[in-house]
């Protein structure tokens, strides 16, 4: 590989033989960045598979790629007292904020009747009413 070139593969086992992809991410990435666009490949690649794997298991020799940490919920962590915010905001303003669909077609129009709402957030309202 040439200096500053990266490219990345992504194979899986069809039946006997092998199966994948190999791209070349240009001659301005690291190989941090090919692995971590892998690590991401993988995921939408087992996603779009048309039936259902029953396990998805997903080997990487980029440990720093890989490396998730788990925080107690709502315990000062920065990084997570964010995400939990936005994802407050992308759930109940869902057309406001720079909030993406995770797919159009999910986009329902208005509904004349509500959906039933689950119990635990009708607790949830009472408790805050309170």
């Amino acid at each position: 590989m040439e200096d500053g070139a990266a490219g990345y593969a992504v194979v899986w086992k069809r039946g006997v033989s092998w199966a994948g992809i190999k791209t070349h991410m240009g001659y301005s990435h690291e190989a941090y960045d090919a692995e971590c666009a892998a690590l991401a490949r993988v995921l939408e690649e087992a996603a779009r598979t048309n039936s259902t794997p029953e396990r998805v298991t997903i080997f990487s020799d980029a440990q720093a790629v890989i490396e998730i940490r788990w925080c107690r919920a709502h315990k000062g962590v920065a990084g997570n007292e964010m995400a939990d915010e936005w994802a407050k905001i992308a759930a109940e303003e869902p057309d406001t904020h720079g909030v993406e669909w995770l797919n159009y077609s999910d986009r329902t129009e208005v509904q004349e009747m509500p959906l039933p709402r689950p119990l635990a957030n009708l607790k949830r309202e009472i408790s805050e009413k309170k």
